[in-house]
Protein backbone atom coordinates (compact mmCIF):
# COMPACT_ATOMS: atom_id res chain seq x y z
CA UNK A 1 0.00 0.00 0.00
CA UNK A 2 1.25 3.13 -0.41
CA UNK A 3 1.26 5.91 2.75
CA UNK A 4 -1.08 7.79 2.68
CA UNK A 5 -2.71 6.85 -0.17
CA UNK A 6 -4.29 3.19 0.17
CA UNK A 7 -3.71 2.50 -3.26
CA UNK A 8 -1.71 -0.71 -4.02
CA UNK A 9 1.58 -0.69 -5.55
CA UNK A 10 1.74 -1.89 -8.69
CA UNK A 11 2.66 -5.40 -9.70
CA UNK A 12 1.83 -6.11 -5.85
CA UNK A 13 -1.72 -7.27 -6.27
CA UNK A 14 -3.44 -8.72 -3.35
CA UNK A 15 -0.27 -8.21 -0.86
CA UNK A 16 0.08 -6.08 1.90
CA UNK A 17 2.63 -4.05 3.53
CA UNK A 18 3.00 -2.64 6.25
CA UNK A 19 5.95 0.21 6.80
CA UNK A 20 7.27 2.85 4.67
CA UNK A 21 8.09 1.24 0.71
CA UNK A 22 8.02 4.72 -0.92
CA UNK A 23 9.90 5.73 -2.99
CA UNK A 24 11.63 8.02 -0.77
CA UNK A 25 11.57 5.16 1.99
CA UNK A 26 14.21 2.85 3.00
CA UNK A 27 12.85 -0.31 0.87
CA UNK A 28 13.21 1.22 -2.57
CA UNK A 29 15.25 -1.12 -4.10
CA UNK A 30 13.43 -4.09 -6.48
CA UNK A 31 14.53 -7.09 -3.95
CA UNK A 32 13.36 -5.01 -1.23
CA UNK A 33 10.19 -4.60 -2.71
CA UNK A 34 6.54 -5.74 -1.42
CA UNK A 35 6.44 -9.63 -2.59
CA UNK A 36 4.76 -11.41 0.49
CA UNK A 37 0.71 -11.46 1.64
CA UNK A 38 2.06 -9.61 4.29
CA UNK A 39 5.16 -7.56 4.49
CA UNK A 40 6.18 -5.79 7.63
CA UNK A 41 9.24 -3.39 7.77
CA UNK A 42 9.44 -3.07 11.14
CA UNK A 43 8.63 -4.68 14.45
CA UNK A 44 5.76 -7.63 15.06
CA UNK A 45 4.21 -8.19 18.54
CA UNK A 46 1.78 -10.47 19.28
CA UNK A 47 0.15 -9.61 22.87
CA UNK A 48 -1.41 -13.18 23.15
CA UNK A 49 0.24 -16.66 22.11
CA UNK A 50 -1.02 -20.05 23.45
CA UNK A 51 0.86 -23.03 24.89
CA UNK A 52 0.95 -26.14 22.90
CA UNK A 53 4.19 -28.44 24.13
CA UNK A 54 2.85 -31.28 21.76
CA UNK A 55 3.59 -28.93 18.55
CA UNK A 56 7.54 -29.34 16.62
CA UNK A 57 7.80 -26.37 14.48
CA UNK A 58 9.05 -23.07 15.19
CA UNK A 59 9.47 -19.74 13.01
CA UNK A 60 12.60 -18.99 11.78
CA UNK A 61 13.92 -16.78 9.57
CA UNK A 62 15.90 -16.39 6.51
CA UNK A 63 18.48 -13.24 7.22
CA UNK A 64 19.49 -13.66 3.39
CA UNK A 65 15.72 -12.66 2.51
CA UNK A 66 15.67 -9.90 4.45
CA UNK A 67 14.31 -12.31 7.07
CA UNK A 68 11.66 -14.09 5.07
CA UNK A 69 9.64 -16.38 8.01
CA UNK A 70 9.37 -20.12 7.64
CA UNK A 71 8.66 -23.08 9.73
CA UNK A 72 11.46 -25.52 10.78
CA UNK A 73 10.89 -28.96 12.21
CA UNK A 74 12.82 -29.92 15.43
CA UNK A 75 13.44 -32.76 17.44
CA UNK A 76 11.86 -31.82 21.00
CA UNK A 77 12.72 -34.59 23.56
CA UNK A 78 9.23 -35.38 24.29
CA UNK A 79 9.23 -36.41 27.81
CA UNK A 80 12.49 -35.63 29.91
CA UNK A 81 14.65 -32.69 27.81
CA UNK A 82 17.66 -35.29 27.37
CA UNK A 83 19.10 -36.10 24.50
CA UNK A 84 20.00 -40.07 23.36
CA UNK A 85 23.36 -40.99 23.10
CA UNK A 86 22.71 -41.88 19.27
CA UNK A 87 22.30 -38.45 18.68
CA UNK A 88 25.28 -36.06 16.27
CA UNK A 89 23.91 -32.89 15.54
CA UNK A 90 25.01 -31.61 19.04
CA UNK A 91 21.70 -30.94 20.79
CA UNK A 92 24.07 -31.95 23.79
CA UNK A 93 26.86 -29.62 23.51
CA UNK A 94 26.97 -27.00 26.16
CA UNK A 95 27.92 -23.43 24.66
CA UNK A 96 29.37 -22.04 27.90
CA UNK A 97 30.11 -22.49 31.29
CA UNK A 98 27.09 -23.67 33.03
CA UNK A 99 25.26 -24.23 36.34
CA UNK A 100 22.03 -25.27 38.68
CA UNK A 101 21.22 -23.01 41.12
CA UNK A 102 19.91 -24.86 44.05
CA UNK A 103 17.85 -22.42 45.63
CA UNK A 104 17.92 -24.16 48.60
CA UNK A 105 16.05 -27.06 46.83
CA UNK A 106 17.27 -30.82 46.54
CA UNK A 107 18.67 -32.50 43.20
CA UNK A 108 17.23 -36.00 42.73
CA UNK A 109 18.02 -39.06 40.54
CA UNK A 110 15.15 -41.17 40.95
CA UNK A 111 15.33 -44.88 39.73
CA UNK A 112 12.06 -46.28 39.06
CA UNK A 113 10.47 -47.83 41.63
CA UNK A 114 9.34 -51.37 39.83
CA UNK A 115 11.76 -54.48 38.96
CA UNK A 116 14.42 -51.69 38.34
CA UNK A 117 17.34 -53.49 35.95
CA UNK A 118 20.40 -54.06 38.39
CA UNK A 119 23.07 -52.60 35.96
CA UNK A 120 21.11 -49.71 34.90
CA UNK A 121 19.96 -46.36 36.53
CA UNK A 122 23.45 -45.14 36.99
CA UNK A 123 25.28 -41.66 36.30
CA UNK A 124 28.13 -41.63 35.05
CA UNK A 125 30.73 -38.68 34.51
CA UNK A 126 33.77 -38.68 32.24
CA UNK A 127 32.66 -41.80 30.12
CA UNK A 128 31.20 -42.71 27.28
CA UNK A 129 27.79 -43.41 26.19
CA UNK A 130 29.07 -47.25 25.49
CA UNK A 131 31.23 -47.85 28.78
CA UNK A 132 29.96 -49.95 31.12
CA UNK A 133 29.04 -48.00 34.85
CA UNK A 134 30.34 -49.96 37.44
CA UNK A 135 28.63 -48.05 40.34
CA UNK A 136 25.63 -46.12 41.02
CA UNK A 137 27.88 -43.05 40.21
CA UNK A 138 30.37 -43.75 38.04
CA UNK A 139 33.67 -40.81 37.77
CA UNK A 140 35.74 -41.14 35.59
CA UNK A 141 38.90 -38.84 35.33
CA UNK A 142 40.79 -39.79 31.80
CA UNK A 143 42.70 -36.88 29.84
CA UNK A 144 43.73 -38.34 26.49
CA UNK A 145 47.13 -36.88 26.63
CA UNK A 146 50.10 -37.36 29.30
CA UNK A 147 49.61 -34.42 31.96
CA UNK A 148 52.20 -32.86 33.78
CA UNK A 149 50.30 -31.90 37.07
CA UNK A 150 48.43 -33.79 39.88
CA UNK A 151 44.82 -35.00 38.94
CA UNK A 152 42.22 -36.43 41.03
CA UNK A 153 38.96 -38.97 40.19
CA UNK A 154 37.19 -37.58 42.94
CA UNK A 155 37.76 -34.32 45.14
CA UNK A 156 35.47 -33.87 48.02
CA UNK A 157 35.92 -31.16 50.33
CA UNK A 158 34.42 -29.94 53.91
CA UNK A 159 35.48 -26.53 55.05
CA UNK A 160 32.58 -26.74 57.65
CA UNK A 161 33.36 -24.74 60.62
CA UNK A 162 32.43 -26.11 64.31
CA UNK A 163 29.63 -24.22 66.30
CA UNK A 164 27.68 -24.39 69.52
CA UNK A 165 29.30 -25.13 73.34
CA UNK A 166 32.84 -26.37 73.71
CA UNK A 167 33.54 -29.93 74.98
CA UNK A 168 30.83 -31.25 72.29
CA UNK A 169 32.11 -33.38 69.73
CA UNK A 170 31.40 -33.07 65.89
CA UNK A 171 32.58 -35.30 62.98
CA UNK A 172 33.45 -33.15 60.09
CA UNK A 173 34.04 -35.45 57.46
CA UNK A 174 35.64 -35.28 53.83
CA UNK A 175 34.39 -38.84 52.66
CA UNK A 176 32.04 -41.30 53.92
CA UNK A 177 31.21 -44.88 53.06
CA UNK A 178 29.66 -47.28 54.01
CA UNK A 179 27.80 -51.06 52.97
CA UNK A 180 24.85 -51.95 55.35
CA UNK A 181 23.11 -54.81 53.47
CA UNK A 182 21.50 -56.98 56.03
CA UNK A 183 23.25 -60.44 54.39
CA UNK A 184 21.58 -63.51 55.17
CA UNK A 185 23.25 -66.03 57.35
CA UNK A 186 25.34 -68.82 55.94
CA UNK A 187 26.07 -66.53 52.52
CA UNK A 188 29.77 -65.83 52.85
CA UNK A 189 29.23 -62.41 51.98
CA UNK A 190 31.46 -59.20 52.27
CA UNK A 191 30.23 -55.08 53.35
CA UNK A 192 33.16 -53.05 52.59
CA UNK A 193 32.65 -49.74 53.55
CA UNK A 194 35.07 -48.35 51.48
CA UNK A 195 37.92 -50.22 49.01
CA UNK A 196 40.71 -48.86 47.17
CA UNK A 197 43.35 -50.17 44.26
CA UNK A 198 46.12 -48.70 42.78
CA UNK A 199 48.31 -50.06 40.31
CA UNK A 200 50.63 -49.55 37.02
CA UNK A 201 53.17 -46.47 39.04
CA UNK A 202 56.48 -47.07 40.45
CA UNK A 203 55.16 -46.72 43.80
CA UNK A 204 51.47 -47.96 44.71
CA UNK A 205 49.64 -46.78 47.88
CA UNK A 206 46.13 -48.46 48.05
CA UNK A 207 45.45 -45.40 50.73
CA UNK A 208 47.81 -43.08 51.57
CA UNK A 209 46.47 -40.97 54.93
CA UNK A 210 47.86 -37.86 56.04
CA UNK A 211 47.14 -35.50 59.26
CA UNK A 212 48.64 -32.59 60.56
CA UNK A 213 48.05 -29.00 61.70
CA UNK A 214 48.73 -25.57 59.71
CA UNK A 215 51.01 -24.02 61.57
CA UNK A 216 49.52 -20.94 61.24
CA UNK A 217 46.06 -22.28 62.76
CA UNK A 218 45.50 -21.41 66.47
CA UNK A 219 47.24 -23.64 69.36
CA UNK A 220 44.59 -25.48 70.51
CA UNK A 221 43.87 -26.20 66.74
CA UNK A 222 45.54 -29.91 65.75
CA UNK A 223 46.30 -31.51 69.02
CA UNK A 224 46.16 -34.88 68.58
CA UNK A 225 47.13 -36.32 64.63
CA UNK A 226 46.60 -39.61 64.03
CA UNK A 227 47.13 -41.08 60.35
CA UNK A 228 44.50 -43.96 60.85
CA UNK A 229 42.30 -45.60 63.34
CA UNK A 230 40.71 -48.43 62.62
CA UNK A 231 38.43 -50.65 64.73
CA UNK A 232 36.63 -53.90 64.28
CA UNK A 233 34.05 -54.86 66.95
CA UNK A 234 31.19 -57.16 67.88
CA UNK A 235 32.25 -59.96 65.62
CA UNK A 236 30.66 -63.38 66.46
CA UNK A 237 33.80 -65.26 65.55
CA UNK A 238 36.35 -62.37 65.19
CA UNK A 239 37.01 -58.67 65.85
CA UNK A 240 40.21 -57.15 63.50
CA UNK A 241 40.99 -53.69 63.71
CA UNK A 242 43.79 -54.19 60.89
CA UNK A 243 44.50 -57.16 58.81
CA UNK A 244 47.18 -56.32 56.37
CA UNK A 245 49.30 -58.40 53.77
CA UNK A 246 52.57 -57.69 51.84
CA UNK A 247 53.57 -59.94 48.94
CA UNK A 248 54.74 -61.08 45.97
CA UNK A 249 57.67 -58.40 46.10
CA UNK A 250 60.82 -58.85 44.25
CA UNK A 251 62.65 -57.82 47.53
CA UNK A 252 61.03 -56.67 50.68
CA UNK A 253 56.77 -57.07 51.85
CA UNK A 254 55.53 -55.26 54.41
CA UNK A 255 52.21 -55.83 55.81
CA UNK A 256 52.60 -52.90 57.95
CA UNK A 257 55.33 -50.19 57.83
Amino acid sequence: MQPGQASTLTNNYGMVGIGNFSSNGQNTAPADAIDAKLDIDGDLRIRTVTQNNSLTRVLVIDENDHNRVHYADIDLPVSNGFTECADTNGAANLLADSKVNLNDYNLYFLTKEQTPLLDKNRVGIGYDCSDNLLGKLSVLQRHYQSVAENTFGGHFSNIDIAAGTSGIGYDFTGVYGEAIGMQPDGIKAINNGGMFFANNASINYGVSSFATRDVSSPNHIGHINIGGVFTGTNGKGQSIGIRSTGSNSDIRNYGVD
